[in-house]
C-alpha cells in the first residue's frame, strides 16, 4: 500500500471527524466590557460561544480585589491583574460575570445555556437567581469540595441576562472557565449535548469492541502477546474517553468520589503508555529498544504508585513531566517504525502511518491541556484512526498467515500422501491418529481381519537372469497390476516383502477371496502384455487366511515401523508357500470360506495340513477359479467328490485306495497339481513301506 496515499486518508478522514465533532458556532460576537451586545440579533442561527472580555474579581485573599476584565474562555492560571504582583496560581477562587443584551426577537426564542466543565467547584447565577451549584465552593481551601459535570440550563425571556459564576479550584492544575460556554436555541443545544455524548460513547463502544475482539484473539492464540497489551492499551483509552469529553461517567454518576475520579483519569495515561510500548516491542523486537521499553515501564509504575498515595493537589503537578516522557516516547517510536519500514518489516509502513496521525492527536491535546491551543481533546478519536491502521496490518498478516496456512497445508498434504505411499492411511484410521505425525511407538489395535499374501513364483531365478534395473521395472509392472486389484476390493496393502504382497481386508472375507480372484485375472492380463513383448510368463500364489490380529507400531525412538503381529499372518503365508507344493493358484484356510457371507464359493477341500509355527492342523481348501481357470478348473469341479473322498482315505491312512482314487483323477486330468501332489507322496509312502517289509 503507497503510505502517503495512506496518510492523506487518515489527514481527510481526521478532518472529516473533527468538522463532525464541532458545531457551527458564530466567532464574530464577542463581549466587550463584560457586555455581550445580540440586541441587534434578530435570531440566532448557530450556536454562539460566549467568549471575549468577562468581568473577574479574584477571591482568594484578605480582601476583594476590584474586578478587572479577562479574555474568556481560559484559566485564570498565569493570567496578571494590576492588585496582585506576578501571574495568578492555579489554585484559588474567583468570580465571573458577563451581561448579554438580547433583541425582541432572540427573547422570544427558547434559549438555552450549555455549561461545560468549570474546574471544580462553582455556583451558576442567572439574573441573581441561584440556578446550579456543583461542589462546595469556597476561599477557604480545607471547606472547598471539588465536583465536575457538564450541563444545560433553559433561560427565561428577558431583555437582559446577567450571568455570575463564583468558582473555586484547589485540585486541579488550572482552574476557571477553561471552555467556553454556548447560547443557543434550546433544541439546538440539546441536539448538540446528544450529537457530542453520541460520538464519545460511539468511540467508547468501538474501543471497547476492538478491545475484546484483541482480548479473544490472544486467547485463541497465547503465543502472541501483543495481542494482549495492545487490548489492555484500547481499554484504557476508552475508559478514558467516558472520563472526559462529555463527562458522560461523571454525569451518569455525580456522586463517584472526586479523588478517585481523577486518580482513574490518571491512571489511564500512566498505565496505557506502558501497554503501548510493549506492544510495539513485541511487535518490532529488533527496531524497539529494550532499554527504553524499560525505562518508560519504571517510570510509569512509580507515576501510578505516586497517584496511589498522594492527593489530586499533589499529583497533578508532576503531569507535566510525564507528558514530556509522552512525547519523547512517541518520537522514538515513529523512529523505531521507520527503521522497522526500511528493513521491510511487514506492514511497518501501515504502521507508520497511523502512527504519524496518532502522535498529531497527543500533540493536539497535550497543547490543548495546556492551554496554547483550544481545540479539545482527540487521543480517543486519534487512537480509533491508529487501530484501523492497526486492524489493517492484522488483515494483512492474516491474508499472509492464511497464504502461508495453504501453502502448509498443500505441503503438508503432499507429505502425507508422500507418507502414505510407505505407511497406509488406513493403519492410521484404525490406530485413530489423523496424521502420521501423531503415531507414537507402541499404538496397537487388536482386531480380526483377513490376510492375504501373494508371490511370484521361482523369483530367484527369474531375477538372476535380469539386471538389477530390469528387476526393479519387472516387480513395479507387477505390483503396478496387483495393487489397484487389491484396493478395489476394499484391501490395503500393508507391505512389499521383496517380489510377496501382504495385503490386508478389514471388511468380511468376501473381500479376499474377491480379491484372490481378482488377482488371477489381472495376471493373466500381466503375462498376456508380456507374450506381446516377447517376455517370459510368470506365475504367482495366493494364500488367504482369516483370524484375529494386532496392528501396530514396534521399532524404537530413533526408528519405527507399523507392522501386524498374528498367527493368522503367519498362516496366510504359510498357505501361500503351500501352493507351490501343491501346485495350486490359491489356497484358503476352511476358517476364511466359514466366515464369508455374500457368496458360495468352488472349492476343492485339501485336507488337514500342518502349518509351521502353528500346533494344531489347518483345514486348507484349494479354490477353484472358474473364470480363469478355464477346462481345467472345471474338471476339478466335476470331480470334486471323488477328489474329497480321495482326501479322507488319505487322513485315515488308506494309501492303497487313496492312491487309487487319485491316479483316476489324473486320468482325468494329468495336470491337477493337488491330485499329483498327494500321489507322490503316497507312492513314496508304499515303497517305503514295502522296502521296511522286504527288510
Amino acid at each position: 500500500m503507497n503510505i502517503r496515499r495512506l496518510i492523506l486518508f487518515f489527514i481527510l478522514l481526521t478532518f472529516s471527524s473533527a468538522a463532525w465533532a464541532t458545531p457551527v458556532v458564530a466567532f464574530d460576537i464577542t463581549a466587550q466590557q463584560g457586555v455581550m451586545d445580540l440586541s441587534g440579533k434578530k435570531a440566532i442561527e448557530a450556536l454562539v460561544p460566549l467568549q471575549g472580555e468577562w468581568e473577574f474579581t479574584w477571591l482568594s485573599g484578605q480582601t476583594e480585589l476590584d474586578p478587572v476584565y479577562l479574555e474568556q474562555p481560559g484559566s485564570w492560571k498565569g493570567k496578571t491583574i494590576p492588585a496582585i504582583a506576578g501571574p495568578l496560581p492555579g489554585q484559588g477562587a474567583a468570580r465571573y460575570r458577563l451581561k448579554i443584551l438580547l433583541s425582541k426577537e432572540l427573547q422570544s426564542e427558547t434559549l438555552s445555556l450549555y455549561i461545560p466543565k468549570i474546574t471544580s467547584s462553582y455556583t451558576f447565577t442567572i439574573n441573581g437567581k441561584k440556578r446550579l451549584v456543583l461542589g462546595d465552593v469556597s476561599t477557604d481551601s480545607k471547606q472547598y469540595k471539588p465536583a465536575e459535570g457538564i450541563y444545560q440550563l433553559p433561560l427565561v425571556s428577558a431583555p437582559e441576562i446577567e450571568i455570575e459564576i463564583i468558582a473555586a479550584n484547589y485540585k486541579d492544575r488550572f482552574g476557571g472557565i477553561t471552555k467556553p460556554l454556548l447560547l443557543g436555541k434550546s433544541q439546538d443545544i440539546t441536539a448538540y449535548r446528544e450529537h457530542r455524548l453520541t460520538q464519545d460513547l460511539g468511540i467508547f463502544g468501538a474501543l471497547f469492541i476492538m478491545a475484546i475482539y484483541h482480548f479473544v484473539l490472544y486467547a485463541l492464540r497465547r503465543k502472541d502477546p501483543s495481542t494482549l497489551v495492545f487490548g489492555t492499551f484500547v481499554m484504557l483509552i476508552a475508559l478514558r474517553s467516558l472520563l472526559n469529553g462529555e463527562m458522560y461517567f461523571s454525569n451518569l454518576y455525580p456522586w463517584f468520589d472526586f479523588e478517585w475520579k481523577r486518580k482513574i483519569e490518571y491512571w489511564t495515561v500512566y498505565l496505557s503508555l506502558p501497554a503501548f510500548v510493549w506492544f510495539l516491542r513485541f511487535m518490532y523486537p529488533l527496531e524497539f529498544s529494550r532499554v527504553v521499553l524499560w525505562m518508560v515501564t519504571i517510570v510509569s509504575a512509580l507515576y501510578s504508585l505516586h497517584v496511589l498515595f498522594t492527593s489530586v493537589s499533589h499529583f497533578n503537578q508532576f503531569l507535566v513531566y510525564y507528558q514530556l516522557l509522552l512525547v519523547l516516547t512517541a518520537g522514538y517510536s515513529i523512529y523505531a517504525i521507520i527503521q522497522a519500514a526500511l528493513r521491510k518489516e511487514e506492514a511497518a509502513r501501515v504502521a507508520l502511518g497511523g502512527m504519524l496521525v496518532f502522535f498529531a492527536f497527543i500533540l493536539n491535546d497535550i497543547l490543548h491541556d495546556h492551554g496554547v491551543i483550544k481545540t479539545g481533546y482527540f487521543i480517543p478519536l486519534g487512537l480509533f484512526l491508529f487501530i484501523l491502521t492497526k486492524s489493517v496490518i492484522l488483515a494483512i498478516r492474516f491474508t499472509h498467515s492464511f497464504f502461508a496456512t495453504e501453502q502448509l497445508s498443500e505441503r503438508l498434504a503432499s507429505t502425507n500422501k508422500a507418507y502414505s505411499l510407505f505407511v497406509p492411511q488406513e493403519v492410521l484410521r484404525f490406530l485413530n491418529r489423523p496424521s502420521i505425525t501423531n503415531i507414537a511407538l507402541g499404538d496397537q489395535i487388536e482386531r480380526e481381519m483377513t490376510v492375504l499374501f501373494t508371490d511370484i513364483r521361482n523369483f530367484t531365478t527369474l531375477s538372476e537372469r535380469m539386471t538389477p534395473e530390469e528387476n526393479f521395472a519387472f516387480l513395479n509392472s507387477y505390483f503396478h497390476e496387483i495393487g489397484p486389484v487389491i484396493r478395489r476390493n476394499n484391501g490395503f496393502i500393508d507391505k512389499y516383502i521383496g517380489d510377496a504382497v501382504m495385503a490386508l481386508f478389514p471388511g468380511t472375507p468376501d473381500d479376499a477371496i474377491r480379491a484372490a480372484y481378482a488377482i488371477r485375472g489381472a495376471l493373466e492380463h500381466f503375462n498376456k502384455m508380456r507374450r506381446e513383448q516377447d517376455l517370459f510368463e510368470v506365475e504367482a500364489g495366493v494364500g488367504v487366511h482369516f483370524g484375529k490380529l494386532m496392528l501396530g507400531t514396534i521399532g524404537e525412538n530413533e526408528r519405527m515401523d507399523a507392522t501386524v503381529i498374528s498367527d493368522a499372518v503367519n498362516t496366510a503365508s504359510r498357505l501361500e508357500g503351500l501352493t507351490k507344493s501343491f501346485r495350486t493358484p490359491i489356497i484358503i484356510s476352511m476358517d476364511t470360506l466359514h466366515a464369508a457371507e455374500a457368496e458360495v464359493y468352488a472349492y476343492r477341500s485339501l485336507g488337514r495340513v500342518k502349518v509351521k509355527g502353528r500346533s494344531a492342523p489347518v483345514e486348507i481348501a484349494e479354490l477353484l477359479d472358474l473364470t480363469h481357470g478355464g477346462e481345467k478348473a472345471a474338471v476339478k469341479q466335476k470331480h470334486r467328490e471323488t477328489f474329497a473322498h480321495a482326501v479322507a482315505l488319505f487322513e485315515e491312512h488308506k494309501m492303497e485306495e487313496a492312491l487309487s482314487l487319485f491316479d483316476a483323477v489324473l486320468r482325468e486330468n494329468p495336470e491337477d497339481g493337488p491330485a499329483a501332489y498327494y500321489a507322490d507322496r503316497l507312492r513314496v509312502r508304499v515303497r517305503q513301506t514295502e522296502e521296511e517289509s522286504f527288510s
